[in-house]
């Protein structure tokens, strides 16, 4: 569970600009075990699948994560399938 997550990049400012912070909750009894992201191009799919990964890898080797709170059970893997490029039916 993550409440107010933001980018490391964003929270160090990086970039400049508004950053909207991010509430996750997965694995918990009451809520999904995976997060499956659609939407429109440049809708920020990557930077929510990117902060996530970046802030559970950080929490596991006790770096400081840039959320109001964050709770995770360890992790061993972080799977992310990213672009349009991939073709599937061909195994690549």
């Amino acid at each position: 569970e993550i409440k107010g997550l933001r980018h490391p990049c964003a929270a160090s400012g990086i970039g400049g600009g508004n950053f909207v912070p991010n509430n996750t909750i997965l694995g918990r009894p009451t809520s999904p075990p995976f997060l499956l992201l659609t939407g429109p191009n440049m809708g920020g799919k990557s930077t929510l699948l990117r902060q996530v990964c970046l802030a559970t890898l950080m929490a596991q080797v006790g770096a400081d994560v840039p959320a109001e709170s964050f709770s995770l059970s360890p992790a061993d893997a972080c799977f992310v399938r990213m672009g349009a490029k991939d073709n599937i039916l061909s195994s690549q």
